[in-house]
C-alpha cells in the first residue's frame, strides 16, 4: 500500500489521506474521525490484502464508504484468494455469532459485496445488473513487477478521474495513455499490425492464453492469430508452469525454439513463466535440476532454459493481458527491426524563372 501511497501522491492535484501515516503523525486515529475523512473524500482506496476483512479499521472505513455511497476502487495484493477472504468473513461471523449487532450485520454485508467486486467470475448467480455494476468499476491488480504497477497506477487515476469528473463508464470515458503508450499509438496508426503465434496444444493453459493474446490484440489494434498448429513465421508462446519439466514434449519443443531464436529470420519466442501458488524463476529452476541432472550435460540444458530473459504471467486475467500487450509490442518492434530501411520519399523539385517553369525529380545516387 506504501508504496501505491507514494506513486500517487506524484503525481499532483491528488490530497489523498492514509491512515497509517496519520498515525505515525498523530499517534492515534479514532473511529470517528476515520468515518469522518471517508464521507468526505471522492473514493475509499481499498488495498485488499491477507487480514484487511479482519482489521476493525478497515470494516470502519468500509462501512462508512458503504453508508455514505462513496465509490470503492478495489486493488488486490496478487497473493489473495475468494477462500482467503471468505476464510476472513467465516472468522468475523463466529466471532460475533453470540452478538450479532446491526452493524455487524451492515459489515458483513459490505466484506460480501467487496469480495464479490474482487471476484467476479466466481459468483455467476449474480444477477445481469450486478456483473454490469462490478464491470464498471472492476478490481484492480497488484504485483511487483513494474509493468503491473503501471497498470494498477493507471487503473487507479482513471477512476479517480471518473467518480471526480463524473465521467460516464468505459468504454465512452476517455482513455487515460502513458506516455510511451501515445507514441506506440501514433508510430503505429496507419501500418498494418498482424502478429501470428503457435501455442502448444500440450499447455494446460491454452484458453488462459489465448484470451489474453486476443484480448490484448484487440487494445493495442493488433490482428492476433493463435494456433495450435506450426507454420513458418508464426512466433512461439513459451510458458513455463507447474510441472512443466516433467512434460518432455514441452520441455524438448522449448529447446528447439531457443535454439531458432538465433537463426536468421526465426521469429523469437514470447517467454512466460507462470507465476501460479507464488511460483517464481527459482522454482523452475530447481524443478528443471531435478529432471535434467546435476551432471555437465544438465547443467547445460539448464542454462540453455534460463539465460535467456523470461517474464512473468500472473495468475489474474487482467494482469495476463497486460502481459501479452508487451509481448505483442516486442514482437511489433521486432518486426519492424527486421524490414529493409524504406526510401525516405523525396517530392520533385521546382525551378521558376519568368519565362517558364520546370520540375525534376532527383534520383538515387
Amino acid at each position: 500500500m506504501q508504496t501505491l501511497f507514494e506513486k500517487l501522491r506524484r503525481i499532483g492535484n491528488v490530497k489523498i489521506w492514509l491512515d497509517t501515516e496519520e498515525l505515525q503523525k498523530t499517534g492515534q486515529v479514532d473511529p470517528e474521525s476515520l468515518k469522518i475523512k471517508v464521507e468526505s473524500s471522492v473514493a475509499l482506496l481499498v488495498f485488499l490484502s491477507q487480514g484487511y476483512l479482519a482489521a476493525p479499521f478497515c470494516q470502519t472505513e468500509l462501512r462508512a464508504a458503504n453508508n455514505a455511497q462513496i465509490p470503492i476502487i478495489i486493488v488486490c495484493d496478487d497473493d489473495v484468494t475468494k477462500d482467503m477472504l471468505e476464510k476472513e468473513i467465516e472468522e468475523f461471523k463466529t466471532a460475533k455469532e453470540q452478538d450479532m449487532r446491526e452493524e455487524d450485520t451492515v459489515t458483513l454485508q459490505d466484506m460480501t459485496k467487496l469480495t464479490k467486486q474482487a471476484f467476479p467470475e466466481a459468483f455467476p448467480e449474480d444477477s445481469a445488473q450486478d456483473s454490469e455494476r462490478v464491470n464498471e468499476k472492476p478490481a484492480l491488480w497488484w504485483s511487483r513487477d513494474p509493468i503491473f504497477v503501471r497498470m494498477a497506477l493507471k487503473g487507479v487515476v482513471q477512476q479517480l478521474l471518473k467518480y471526480d469528473l463524473q465521467l460516464p463508464p468505459p468504454p465512452k470515458a476517455p482513455e487515460l495513455l502513458f506516455h510511451d503508450e501515445l507514441i506506440f499509438r501514433r508510430k503505429w496508426i496507419n501500418e498494418k499490425k498482424e502478429v501470428s503465434l503457435f501455442v502448444s496444444s500440450d499447455y494446460p493453459k491454452v484458453p488462459s492464453i489465448e484470451r489474453a493474446f486476443k484480448k490484448a490484440g484487440e487494445n493495442l489494434g493488433i490482428e492476433v492469430s493463435i494456433s495450435s498448429a506450426r507454420e513458418d513465421g508464426m512466433t512461439p508462446v513459451l510458458l513455463l508452469c507447474p510441472d512443466y519439466f516433467l512434460n518432455e514434449g514441452l520441455w524438448e519443443e522449448t529447446f528447439e525454439e531457443l535454439n531458432k531464436e538465433h537463426l536468421e529470420g526465426a521469429p523469437a519466442a514470447c517467454l512466460l513463466y507462470s507465476t501460479d501458488m507464488s511460483l517464481d524463476m527459482t522454482t523452475y529452476m530447481k524443478e528443471a535440476k531435478k529432471e535434467f541432472g546435476d551432471d555437465e550435460a544438465g547443467k547445460e540444458k539448464a542454462r540453455k532454459v534460463f539465460t535467456p530473459l523470461w517474464s512473468a504471467w500472473p495468475k489474474v486475467s487482467s494482469l495476463q493481458t497486460v502481459a501479452a500487450e508487451a509481448q505483442l509490442k516486442a514482437q511489433l518492434k521486432a518486426q519492424l527491426k527486421a524490414q529493409p530501411a524504406k526510401q525516405p520519399s523525396r517530392a520533385p523539385l521546382s525551378f521558376s524563372s519568368s519565362a517558364k517553369t520546370s520540375s525534376v525529380t532527383p534520383s538515387a545516387a
